[in-house]
């Protein structure tokens, strides 16, 4: 089932990058700020624990 899921991802996000080039640029950009926002909140995290 996971790899159905992925495959299906894998598909939808090819489909998005060849019609809409916009909104897949959009969303990568989008996923760069949120994965950049859990980075630092996860090292906020652990310096308070290790502090």
């Amino acid at each position: 089932m996971k790899l159905i899921t992925l495959a299906l991802g894998v598909v939808l996000g090819i489909y998005l990058a060849y019609n809409y080039p916009d909104i897949a640029a959009n969303i990568f950009a989008n996923f760069i700020l949120f994965a950049e926002w859990l980075g630092n909140a996860v090292s906020q995290m652990m310096s308070g624990v290790i502090q």
